[in-house]
């Protein structure tokens, strides 16, 4: 499923006990890791307004190349306390070394009830078995990039969530440089939502940003090194 049907599915049926999280988006797989964390700890979850020592006992955060099956394990067979159910959050799961992915095995086929455990990954080597079971036994949030022709939809609700208005002008202008940004590491929307935030403190309130504002906005590409700041500076130019 795409991260936008998510939110229905646990809505329908709750949190599920297994989730992988997949994609090369960073901001699709953030929003998606933060929606499973809202349903599975509850109002104890600092998202929604919950308190951190409530959520110290039901949650954990692990990567990949920082620890075993064992541990990942026995954080998964844990009681959840002050939470409906415990949440395992695993980042950078295509680090995971196969020995240990493979003694994970039979835990993906019987994964605990009271347990949400995510995986979370850029991309996984499909030729584990690992990989394999994961994505058969798991509710898989498909994380890659949005097409050109789902850029707009998304610009439009980031745009409402930090509360600026768009022409539509302007929401094409957006979307052409989120496809032209694609290739980037870790993707380009978190790129789109900075500039969404910058319009929303720069656009009068009330007020209909146009192309104009996103160009006024956006200033130098990113990537530029710290010499041209130094040059920039001392030409006084801003």
């Amino acid at each position: 499923m795409k991260p936008q049907e998510l939110a229905h599915s646990i809505q329908q049926q709750g949190a599920a006990p297994l989730y992988l999280v997949c994609g090369e988006e960073d901001c699709l797989r953030d929003q998606a890791v933060a929606m499973i964390k809202a349903a599975a700890l509850g109002h104890g979850s600092r998202e929604n307004g919950g308190d951190d020592g409530l959520e110290a006992f039901a949650y954990d955060l692990l990567y990949g190349d920082e620890c075993d099956a064992s541990e990942i394990l026995a954080c998964a067979r844990e009681a959840s306390v002050f939470a409906p159910r415990r949440l395992l959050i695993v980042k950078a799961a295509e680090k995971l070394p196969a020995r240990e992915g493979e003694a994970l095995l039979p835990y993906l086929k019987a994964p605990c009830d009271s347990t949400t455990l995510v995986f979370v990954a850029a991309k996984l080597d499909g030729r584990l078995k690992f990989s394999q079971a994961l994505s058969k036994q798991a509710v898989v949030v498909d994380c890659s990039s949005l097409y050109d022709n789902q850029l707009p939809a998304w610009i439009r609700a980031e745009a409402s969530r930090v509360g600026v208005r768009l022409n539509e002008e302007a929401i094409h202008r957006l979307a052409d440089l989120a496809a032209s940004l694609r290739n980037q590491a870790g993707g380009s929307l978190y790129l789109i939502r900075r500039e969404l935030e910058k319009l929303a403190a720069y656009v009068p309130t009330g007020a209909v940003a146009g192309p104009a504002d996103v160009e006024s906005v956006r200033g130098g590409e990113a990537g530029a090194s710290v010499f041209d700041l130094t040059a920039a500076i001392g030409a006084q130019d801003p």
